[in-house]
């Protein structure tokens, strides 16, 4: 079919096709004369008459066309460039750029913890390299120019802002322990809002400006994010969220003259300024109640017991720290995650001791700490309070630079949790509940160890080695009940095995229970296994349950019995009991020595040595009785001025006259030393500690100290010190 046309003095013939593409372009006038003979039969009739020609017209098209192809000026875009190169040139300056960094940035710790909810906007603005700057703002001159000339200046800025908030979200979100700045989230956003026009809007573009959008501008786009991803220093987050939100909002906006209904543009951008000012509210008002929370770098150790087919993961301690932390150490040197802005730390650890510890033993512990690095601290008071569903304690330490510690602990037998939250001192308030949610996420499961101890057990339920390993793992962790019904059922079926009976008395004295002492454990241990590690064990026992007088009589029996024994002399010093021996018999020397008048006794003190606890009673009141007596010459010797003194503490001290006399009466001063200056002497009883005391303080010119250390008289004399 042809369509002949007359325009003047020129006459065309133009296929169907050719008719359309010209009448849609607006290169047909409504005066030309038009002859199609299906409709004008054998003569011209003028275009505008037609419905075949007012159907394929449009108006606001070739309108939007004219003003696409006399490119008004790009005022909004030359404004965008012209705004951040002027900040560029201003953080030339360097205390102007620490401000702009510091304070402008895109951020995730001061955006979602302090509320600066305008860095998500003001980084889109902000360059600090001229390279990054140049880049950016020819592609922002480039596109910015052809979509304010193709959708008019508030649909380009609608795009533009968008975008550098979509970039900023995905950058915050996507790498939150690095800075972010740039206009390369807005860039992107044009970018993509070109290739997305050309695609969706063709028949709209002129051939010239064909070559502005859609398939001429795709390659670019690829290029740009396959470069950013090449190099590691680019938040690529930030490209991809800038380009997802301009490529998706581009579909909803029109070209101001091609608007859908009335006003549609208007609609739109409205509906997403008040999106964007909804999401930067609830960054500002919600910040902590939606930081996202990561699985903390350092989780305890993960066991994977031996069995069939894959091995269980266990995980004793599980917890959350804030996206974008990093690892760091706290006021009080607790290592744990912190915060790139203020003094935030978050710190939650686990840790094994010697033997069951107490909290408020651990709450002291931290506390001297804290206060040796940070004498001003102001430590409240020790509180009760749970802790991974466990009750625990609390304390909170202040601090003159404006931060505030809370301790947190809780302890199953030798293990305790330790939780520690640093934090500003103007904070406080707005980080409660992102450190409620840490909390809440803070899980302490039962010790790997134990974990596998069961399963092997479990596995093998007759056998003793697995279940005696079981009952160590349950006294460890203070499940007693647990522990001592493994151990008795095991001592019922193997009552020769010492390991077994070491283990259980090794739980007794961990846990004492005042109300219930295993009296009869300790008789039958003693009488079953009278040997120096069962003693030891049964010793401790004894102490842990208050029953110190049994304990030291019992600890003399062994000694007599097994005099210079390794495993008993390393269990009397670290309760303070002397370890001397005779030179002579190899035996202690108040054995046959009184140490009252150093004569040799008619017959061996305290009869033979019987491991019992009836014995043992009686032995420890006879050596506390020797010591009382000790004491009571030491005290009287003091205020008589006699040098014989020195000889009852060397006794008292060393269980023997020393070989060395003249070390050891250096050792003793030294130990005087410590007690002029409010300490403790460990060896020595505390009312004779008190007495030296005593005298010590009256004698301020230090006659006394003086007589003793040389062994002479005083030079002047005096009430403490006498002369010869």
């Amino acid at each position: 079919m042809l369509v002949r046309i007359r325009i003047g003095d020129e006459e065309q013939q133009l296929t169907w096709d050719e008719w359309e593409y010209r009448v849609r372009a607006g290169r047909v006038p409504p005066t030309a004369l038009v002859h199609f003979e299906a409709v004008t039969g054998e003569g011209f009739l003028p275009a505008g008459e037609l419905e075949m020609y007012r159907s394929l017209r449009n108006e606001a098209a070739i309108a939007w066309r004219g003003r696409f192809t006399s490119s008004p000026p790009p005022v909004l875009t030359a404004l965008l460039v012209g705004v951040q190169v002027r900040i560029w040139w201003a953080a030339r300056l360097p205390e102007v750029e620490e401000v702009l960094v510091q304070r402008f940035t895109n951020w995730t710790s001061p955006t979602l913890e302090d509320g600066e909810f305008w860095r998500l906007i003001t980084m889109g603005l902000l360059h600090t390299e001229t390279f990054h700057l140049i880049l950016n703002m020819l592609w922002l001159a480039y596109t910015g120019w052809n979509l304010e000339r193709a959708l008019g200046r508030a649909n380009l800025f609608t795009l533009y802002f968008a975008s550098v908030l979509g970039g900023s979200l995905a950058s915050m979100f996507g790498t939150p322990d690095t800075t972010s700045l740039g206009a390369s989230g807005g860039v992107f956003g044009l970018v993509a809002a070109s290739v997305v026009f050309g695609f969706t809007r063709p028949e709209l573009l002129p051939e010239r400006g064909r070559r502005l959008f859609g398939v001429a501008m795709a390659p670019y786009l690829l290029v740009m994010f396959a470069s950013g991803l090449a190099n590691s220093g680019t938040d690529n987050w930030s490209h991809l969220g800038g380009l997802v939100t301009g490529g998706l909002l581009v579909l909803a906006l029109d070209p101001d003259t091609l608007q859908r209904r009335t006003r549609w543009n208007l609609w739109v951008q409205l509906s997403v300024g008040a999106v964007a000012a909804a999401v930067l509210a609830g960054l500002a008002l919600f910040g902590p109640r939606i930081h996202p929370l990561v699985d903390a770098e350092r989780i305890a150790a993960r066991q994977h017991p031996g069995g069939d087919g894959a091995p269980p993961v266990h995980i004793t301690l599980d917890y959350r720290v804030p996206l974008g932390w990093k690892p760091g150490a706290s006021a009080a040197r607790d290592l744990g995650f912190t915060s790139r802005v203020g003094s935030r730390v978050w710190a939650v650890s686990e840790t094994r001791h010697e033997g069951p510890v107490e909290v408020e033993a651990l709450a002291g512990s931290w506390l001297e700490a804290v206060q040796r690095s940070w004498p001003d601290a102001r430590p409240g008071e020790l509180e009760s309070t749970r802790i991974a569903g466990m009750a625990g304690w609390r304390r909170i330490v202040t601090f003159d630079q404006g931060r505030l510690i809370e301790w947190k602990c809780a302890t199953r037998g030798v293990w305790s949790l330790e939780v520690v939250w640093q934090v500003d001192a103007d904070r406080i308030d707005r980080l409660a509940t992102l450190r409620d949610r840490l909390l809440e996420r803070v899980v302490w499961n039962e010790p790997a160890s134990l974990f596998r101890a069961r399963a092997a057990a479990a596995r093998s339920p007759y056998s003793t080695r697995r279940q005696a390993d079981l009952a160590r793992e349950l006294t460890l962790v203070g499940d007693v009940a647990g522990a001592m019904e493994t151990w008795t059922s095991l001592l019922a079926d193997r009552p020769d095995d010492v390991s077994l009976w070491l283990g259980v008395l090794e739980t007794t004295r961990w846990y004492p229970d005042p109300t219930a002492p295993p009296t009869a454990l300790w008789e039958d241990a003693l009488r079953l296994h009278p040997e120096p590690r069962v003693v030891g064990e049964v010793i401790g026992s004894l102490e842990a349950h208050g029953r110190s007088v049994e304990a030291v009589g019992l600890a003399e029996i062994a000694w007599q019995r097994w005099p210079g024994d390794r495993v008993l002399a390393r269990g009397r010093m670290a309760h303070d009991l002397p370890i001397g021996l005779d030179a002579e018999h190899h035996r202690p020397w108040y054995l046959t020595h009184d140490p009252l008048t150093w004569e040799l006794r008619d017959e061996e003190w305290g009869g033979p040595p019987t491991l019992e606890l009836e014995a043992a009673l009686v032995r420890g009141r006879a050596f506390q009785e020797m010591r009382e007596g000790l004491v009571e010459q030491a005290l009287h010797r003091l205020d008589a001025g006699d040098l014989a003194v020195i000889d009852t503490l060397l006794i008292l001290q060393h269980a023997a006259p020393p070989e060395d006399r003249t070390a050891a009466v250096v050792e003793l001063g030294v130990g005087l030393e410590v007690l002029a200056s409010g300490g403790q002497v460990p060896w020595m009883p505390e009312a004779l500690q008190r007495g030296i005391g005593e005298r010590l303080h009256a004698d301020p010119a230090g006659r006394l100290m003086e007589r003793i250390r040389s062994g002479g008289p005083c030079p002047d004399g005096g009430s403490w010190c006498p002369g010869d």
